[in-house]
């Protein structure tokens, strides 16, 4: 049998296969022809006939001592003959000395240049074969004037704009294999990261199935080569105090999100004006559509390839010239709002014809008019006055603002026209968050400061998922300022400059530019970025001294009240005087004193702790000193807080109230722990028993855990205390007193506003709110004044200021973030440690890279100069394999979700024994024509499941809602459809139990069939245990290792089946909850105000009319900040 040559023959069971023996990863195959076309094992065969024919030509020299300067000369003489090509030549220098001695040159061995060799093969091919669709992979080399003129293009030239239809220059590319993919999935990312030591278990393990993955090493190469390959880099830079700090480019993760085609499509462009209906997206909030500086808000629009940008003259299709000053999407059309040019609006003089216009015009200035952009016609450069003159000839280029009292120059032209330089520019803000977490599995030491940021103009369901959040950068060894320098740069760059990227949404190139539209964090995180300590950062609220908290007057500023209880709020806090004040407390600190800087900073409630620290260390370290003197003369901005500086950014109005650390990890921990640390053992045992007989129906609790929720009550998070506030009124109540009482049902009933996903009126929500807040506060002082030391309960003052300008609470909570720690606690845990900043980027980028190629995005390779998407096979084993999704944060079935008009459907659950039911009587003629099976679960939207026993909510065609139980549901299966019939069992409402302060309902006689198309939703419903009298029996069975152990333990025994109420603490579709309990709501009276402050004072200790009377005129009160 004839040997090919660089194969081996291998007889086997299944037969004769060869194996290359110049290919890197070859696999033992039997067509060897077929792996002798491919274009890599050419150049290879190439290459090693080259590497031989120069062997032998060494060999045939005469043999000599070993002189350095001869062989020096002698590679250059071979170097001579070497083709004139970059691969060729590195590959020619690692084959040429086979005795070279890897120890010489320990920073890159040998393996380092196979694998440099590997990769620069790759991109030879591409360039030879795929580069440009005229050349033939089978044709040979390329013309020497093709290649003359791929070596004078610049390196950083882009592509141009007409690229279209990219393909993938080989198999499974840009990974080098089937195996080199399967390798870097297994090593995983997010939550499914694998150690060295298991990785390479399973590689030994799977050589049994002759299945052979490669090293870890080269999985660690192959990675970094496609990071490279994308152009990915790892900001690095010093802070202001020596500390080594690592981030990702924001603009980079910006730039791929538009490149994916996973992502761009439903990215938000434009603020939408919704008129304050139907709010549930960030693209919907007020700062977005009217709150931004004119410099950073959404700048243009396209219309039939002309580009108009707002504060540019326009001139319509009516011959109208407007100037354009916002821009908005309006039920999924675009408009413009504009200034109409009359004749008033024009300075003319001999010379020079200007246009005047208002500055500052506001969104809904009446002056300003709303124009559809289809009805632009000319850019201000394309029309004339009407002497005939150009515009921009007439008005020498500019135009002017006026804002009552000067006259400010604008040019005619938009400065982000030239900075776009002809590309649509995209306007893509962000949603930044910062928090520290562990490193550790523990959640123990090893604390991290991190950043996180999403695309804010993703709709909720996109932008929640882990695929879609992005790490920033983080640190265990600096302060969340040190590392905000290079971000906030990066930030300030982003929103003046902009940056480019592909859109492939557009199938083109853009210019993009991105603000901070909020900064979430929790609340000490957001007192250290905006510089303003407790109480409050928003208002200024603020006190001599903590002696003084205990008067009437402080009390009043913290309600926002006046002395007569009428709502009074304070004076905000303003963005640009907190910058001001924070370099005039540096000013005093080294020109006077520090005593007196420490007494202005209480008394302006700033606090900076970059130069705090610069002025307390400095004192003992003379280095510092000597470069805060330097800084002074040369860059004062870094002595400050870097987030001063921030373009775009108002640190009072964009840190909204943060609803996780305010509601539940402050109001609700704070009431939850004292209640249930003053409870007997026996009590505590009451809590759980009733807590197992809590119904959960609609309330999406996976797992209740009774006995943990009240042991280790004073270590839960988040989600169980979502529990305990939903089930407080039916667990808690029996061992309140009324007081208490009161204020946890006032809770109960505020909590579920804030938490609404979704506002259908913004109006009337802020107004329900606002009446929530006062009814709870009051209740919550009235019992005592003392909570004024709580500043989270000062905060829901501000709750409203929030909601109305960035839409509902759950937009900015930063629960989905803080799910994301896990991911960084995994990678903290799979690094060594040694450099925790660097190696953390380094890990996400890895992430960031393998999501991007995985869901085809567009990748500009720069060796072979052109666009490429990653191969079919590769994005195939990303978008067929659920898995694999799911690894990556990714979840398909969310991102797409079912149409309102497809449901209701069936939910695919097995129908227990003991709920089978017979036909109703209402469907035994159906059934005679018709298919009929009952079913055990239906969806009726995305979040509302019905089954047996659930209580729903049906419209009657007079409009009125009826409450039913559900008995039975019942599937008639049509030609085209299915119907969906439920039995229900109907409820009568009967007013407000006055134990729960809920609807009371009454069970009737009354059974009907009602189509599921007809019922609105689900409400939480529980059994009137107060009015029955219910007591505890030990009847409950408990489990050990899902073994029934024969030990009974004590639940609610309910003595009917008649009585219930609506649980009005659900967080599930509140709005419907409210709509069928319809319970009254009084506001809160001024009287009634100023006597809950006496009361709330007296409780705590400070009578009020003995310390200050009630007169109202306290002259020991707050001092107000400037």
């Amino acid at each position: 049998m004839e040997q090919p040559q660089y194969f081996n023959i291998i007889t086997s069971a299944e037969g004769v296969k060869y194996l290359c023996l110049i290919c890197t990863n070859a696999r033992p195959t039997k067509d060897y022809r077929r792996h002798q076309q491919r274009p890599l094992h050419r150049i290879n065969a190439t290459l090693a006939d080259e590497a031989q024919l120069i062997q032998d030509h060494d060999d045939d020299e005469e043999m000599a001592v070993p002189d350095l300067n001869q062989d020096h000369q002698h590679t250059n003489d071979r170097e001579e003959h070497v083709p004139d090509d970059a691969e060729t030549n590195g590959i020619s220098r690692v084959m040429d000395n086979p005795s070279h001695d890897s120890t010489l040159d320990t920073d890159h061995s040998l393996h380092d240049d196979l694998v440099e060799m590997e990769a620069n093969l790759l991109a030879s091919i591409i360039r030879e074969g795929y580069g440009n669709p005229e050349r033939s992979l089978n044709g040979g080399q390329p013309d020497a004037q093709a290649l003359q003129e791929d070596e004078d293009m610049d390196k950083d030239e882009e592509c141009d704009d007409g690229v279209a239809d990219p393909i993938a220059p080989t198999t499974w590319y840009p990974f080098k294999n089937k195996m080199d993919m399967v390798g870097s999935l297994l090593v995983g990312h997010t939550h499914s990261m694998m150690s060295r030591t298991l990785y390479t278990k399973v590689c030994g393990i799977l050589t049994m199935c002759d299945m052979h993955l490669p090293s870890w090493q080269s999985v660690r190469e192959s990675r970094a080569r496609i990071r490279n390959l994308l152009g990915c880099n790892i900001n690095t830079s010093k802070s202001v105090f020596n500390t080594p700090c690592f981030a990702l480019s924001a603009k980079d993760l910006i730039a791929q999100d538009l490149a994916n085609p996973l992502v761009s499509k439903h990215i938000d462009f434009y603020p939408e004006n919704s008129n304050g209906k139907n709010i549930y997206k960030f693209s919907q909030s007020l700062k977005w559509l009217q709150g931004m500086d004119p410099k950073y808000r959404t700048q243009m629009c396209e219309v039939d390839g002309k580009h108009f940008y707002i504060f540019e003259p326009v001139q319509l299709i009516s011959k109208a010239v407007v100037v354009p000053i916002y821009l908005y999407m309006c039920e999924a059309t675009k408009f413009s709002k504009c200034l109409v040019i009359e004749r008033h609006h024009m300075a003319t003089t001999k010379e020079l014809s200007t246009i005047r216009i208002p500055a500052n015009l506001a969104f809904d200035d009446p002056q300003l008019c709303e124009v559809n952009v289809e009805e632009f016609d000319l850019i201000y450069s394309e029309f004339f006055l009407g002497d005939g003159q150009a515009l921009t000839v007439a008005s020498n280029g500019i135009m002017y603002e006026h804002d009552g009292l000067k006259d400010t120059k604008l040019p005619l032209q938009n400065q982000w026209r030239q900075q776009a330089g002809g590309k649509i520019l995209r306007n893509v803000p962000i949603t930044l968050y910062a928090d520290d977490t562990s490193g550790n599995t523990s959640k123990q030491f090893n604390k991290h400061i991190l950043f996180y940021f999403t695309l804010s103009g993703l709709p909720p369901h996109i932008s929640n998922q882990e695929y879609n959040c992005h790490f920033l950068s983080t640190t265990n060894i600096g302060t969340v300022l040190e590392m905000s320098e290079q971000i906030v740069e990066e930030l300030n760059h982003m929103s003046t400059i902009g940056y480019p990227a592909y859109d492939i949404s557009l199938g083109q190139h853009v210019w993009v530019m991105s603000v901070v539209l909020c900064f979430l964090a929790d609340s000490p995180m957001h007192a250290e970025v905006t510089n303003t300590p407790n109480p409050c950062r928003m208002c200024q609220l603020s006190c001599e001294s903590k002696k003084k908290k205990s008067t009437l007057d402080y009390v009043q500023r913290f309600l926002h009240l006046d002395a007569a209880g009428v709502e009074c709020a304070n004076q905000s806090r303003d963005w640009a005087t907190t910058r001001s004040d924070s370099h005039h407390l540096y000013s005093v600190a080294t020109k006077e004193s520090m005593a007196q800087f420490k007494k202005e900073s209480l008394r302006l409630g700033i606090k900076d702790a970059i130069n705090i620290r610069f002025l307390t260390e400095s004192k003992t370290n003379t280095a510092l000193k000597e470069k805060m003197a330097s800084l002074e003369l040369d860059n004062p901005i870094k002595l400050h807080n870097p987030w001063l500086e921030l373009k775009g950014f108002d640190g009072v109005m964009d840190t909204p109230v943060e609803a996780l650390h305010v509601i539940l990890l402050g109001v609700v921990k704070y009431m939850a722990r004292d209640f249930v640390s003053g409870l007997t053992d026996k009590q505590k045992k009451e809590l759980v028993a009733r807590l197992h007989s809590f119904n959960c129906n609609t309330l999406n609790i996976d797992s209740l855990k009774p006995e943990y929720l009240i042991k280790h009550i004073l270590s839960i998070v988040g989600r169980d205390f979502k529990i305990i506030l939903q089930a407080a009124p039916f667990v808690f109540f029996g061992m309140m007193s009324p007081e208490k009482k009161t204020i946890w049902a006032a809770l109960c009933r505020l909590t579920p506003l804030i938490f609404q996903t979704h506002i259908a009126c913004m109006s009337d929500y802020l107004h329900q709110l606002k009446l929530h807040v006062d009814i709870f506060l009051f209740h919550l002082i009235k019992s005592t004044a003392q909570w004024i030391n709580k500043p989270k309960v000062h905060m829901l003052r501000h709750f409203a200021e929030s909601i109305h300008r960035f839409g509902p609470a759950s937009l900015f909570s930063t629960e989905k973030f803080k799910s994301y720690n896990g991911v960084l606690r995994q990678g903290s845990i799979h690094s060594n440690k040694q450099a925790p900043g660097r190696d953390l980027a380094i890990c996400f980028d890895i992430l960031s890279s393998l999501k991007f190629v995985s869901a085809g995005g567009w990748i500009y390779d720069k060796t072979a100069r052109g666009w490429y998407v990653a191969s079919t096979e590769v994005t195939s084993a990303f978008s067929g394999n659920i898995h694999v999704q799911r690894a990556m944060g990714y979840n398909s079935k969310l991102v797409i979700p079912i149409p309102p008009e497809d449901y209701p459907i069936a939910r695919v659950v097995r129908l227990p024994l003991a709920n089978v039911k017979q036909l109703p009587t209402g469907l035994e003629a159906v059934a005679r024509s018709r298919n009929v099976v009952q079913r055990a679960r239906i969806l009726l939207g995305k979040h509302e499941e019905v089954g047996a026993d659930y209580f729903v909510v049906v419209r009657r065609d007079n409009g009125e809602l009826l409450i039913g139980l559900v008995d039975s549901i019942w599937e008639v299966r049509l030609p085209s459809k299915a119907d969906f019939i439920v039995k229900l069992t109907v409820f009568h409402r009967t007013g407000v139990d006055l134990h729960y302060e809920m609807c009371r309902l009454v069970r009737t006689s009354h059974q009907g069939l009602v189509n599921a198309n007809r019922i609105l939703g689900c409400i939480n419903v529980q059994h009137n245990c107060h009015l029955g009298e219910c007591t505890l029996a030990q009847t409950k069975a408990t489990f050990l290792e899902r073994q029934a152990t024969g030990t009974m333990v004590e639940q609610v025994e309910h003595s009917d089946l008649d009585n219930y109420v609506v649980n009005s603490a659900s967080l599930h579709n509140p709005d419907l909850h409210r709509a069928v309990s319809g319970l009254p709501v009084a506001e809160v009276s001024g009287e009634a105000w100023k006597q809950c402050m006496v009361d709330g004072l007296h409780e705590w200790g400070y009578p009020a009319a003995e310390s200050l009377g009630l007169d109202g005129s306290h002259e020991d009160g707050v001092v107000a900040c400037p």
